[in-house]
C-alpha cells in the first residue's frame, strides 16, 4: 500500500505513530513493532494517533538521527509485527571522483519515470558516495 511516511519533530524518541485502521494489519496488538527503511532499523513503540491522516505514519525524528527521509509516498507493507518501508534504491552513475551535477543526472530520468509503480527512494550517486 502507498502511503506517506512523516518525520515527527513532537514524537517521543523511538516512537511510530499510526492511525487506527493501520494499527489493525498487525498481527495482536504489539507495544512494539520493528521499522525497516533501507538498511535502516529500529525497534519502535507503535502508538495510535487520531490527528494523523489515514494515508500517513509517522515516525520520531529522534528515531532518525542521521538519516533522511523524504516526504514521498513510500510501499508500506506489514508483515507480522515489521513494518517494511522503500524500496530504497541506489544508482551508482559516476565514477569516483566525477562531478555530479544535475545536468549529468538528467541522464537517468527514465529510471526514475515509474516512480508511482516503484515507491520508494531512489539516490542517483558516485561510486565514492555510497
Amino acid at each position: 500500500m502507498g502511503m506517506y511516511v512523516k518525520k515527527l519533530n513532537h514524537a517521543e524518541k523511538d516512537s511510530l505513530l499510526v492511525n487506527q485502521a493501520f494499527f489493525r494489519k498487525f498481527a495482536g496488538r504489539p507495544s512494539t513493532v520493528k521499522v525497516h527503511f533501507g538498511a535502516w532499523n529500529r525497534q519502535l513503540k507503535v502508538s495510535v494517533s487520531q490527528s494523523l491522516p489515514s494515508n500517513t505514519i509517522g515516525i520520531s525524528s529522534k528515531s532518525l538521527e542521521g538519516y533522511s527521509l523524504p516526504p514521498l509516498k513510500y510501499k508500506v507493507l506489514v508483515k507480522g509485527n515489521n513494518v517494511h518501508i522503500g524500496p530504497v534504491l541506489g544508482i551508482v552513475a559516476f565514477k569516483p571522483g566525477d562531478a555530479i551535477t544535475i545536468e549529468k543526472a538528467k541522464n537517468y530520468n527514465d529510471y526514475l519515470r515509474p516512480y508511482s509503480q516503484i515507491q520508494g527512494l531512489i539516490y542517483i550517486c558516485g561510486a565514492d558516495d555510497i
